[in-house]
């Protein structure tokens, strides 16, 4: 079996080369997951981010000793300014111990 030809790698300079981010058509639908210690705080965290937008909420998982539990959103976004400032308001809510 040969090497393959150079022409057919992709170089550092070519734009397409380690570009693995999908392009999004927007307004799109965009899940979350958040998770936190107390179920009904991370429900109102959600209604304090997101009470203008159209959003659902559904159970996630609980830890085995029930210390957290995670909830998963998805919200109708705009645009990425929208979508990234949904995860950094939620991240930063005192009732919220990360989001994915």
């Amino acid at each position: 079996m040969s090497a393959p030809d150079d022409e057919t790698l992709p170089r550092p300079d070519d734009e397409r080369a380690g570009d693995e981010t999908p392009e999004l058509e927007y307004p799109c639908p965009w899940s979350y997951r958040v998770i936190g210690r107390d179920e009904d705080r991370l429900r109102r965290a959600i209604q304090d981010v997101a009470f203008a937008l159209h959003y659902s909420v559904t159970a996630g998982n609980s830890s085995r000793s029930g210390t957290y539990v995670s909830l998963h959103v998805q919200v109708k976004v705009d645009g990425d300014e929208q979508r990234l400032d949904i995860f950094r308001r939620l991240a930063a809510h005192p009732d919220v111990a990360w989001v994915l």
